[in-house]
């Protein structure tokens, strides 16, 4: 019974690496054929190939990045932000360097840590972990 398991689960996830490996390739081949084709019009896929990640060591693929539309979605939202939330940290630093009346002090500290929540959705902090081994394709 063991073996029988062991075989199933060894067989799916040989499965998932094809499919990871199809994909990637694919796609690979499609958008080098839009490049020398000179089109330009369609829109990217949707994970990016560059996005599929594979280990050939461990037999493990995953998808680096958002795997939904709305997490996609999400994510250009927050890279949207990204320079009014970097400006708004300089301020404040500067702000705090320059004040020293405690109130203040703690207002700008209070607001610090808020910028600083929400710049994790940025990529550029801390990106999207995908669990090795899960594709989400």
């Amino acid at each position: 019974m063991l073996s029988t398991t062991e075989r199933q689960n060894k067989e799916l996830s040989d499965g998932r690496l094809n499919t990871a490996m199809e994909y990637k390739i694919e796609w690979d081949r499609e958008l080098e054929r839009r490049k020398l084709m000179g089109i330009a019009d369609l829109p990217p896929p949707f994970p990016h190939p560059d996005q599929v990640e594979i280990n050939m060591n461990s037999g493990n693929a995953w998808i680096e990045g958002p795997l939904t539309k709305d997490e996609k979605a999400e994510l250009d939202e927050w890279v949207s932000k990204r320079d009014d939330l970097k400006e708004e940290q300089v301020w404040l630093c500067e702000e705090l360097e320059n004040t020293d009346d405690e109130k203040h002090r703690a207002f700008l500290q209070a607001d610090m840590a808020q910028s600083k929540k929400d710049r994790r959705h940025d990529p550029e902090c801390v990106g999207y972990e995908r669990i090795p081994g899960t594709l989400g394709l």
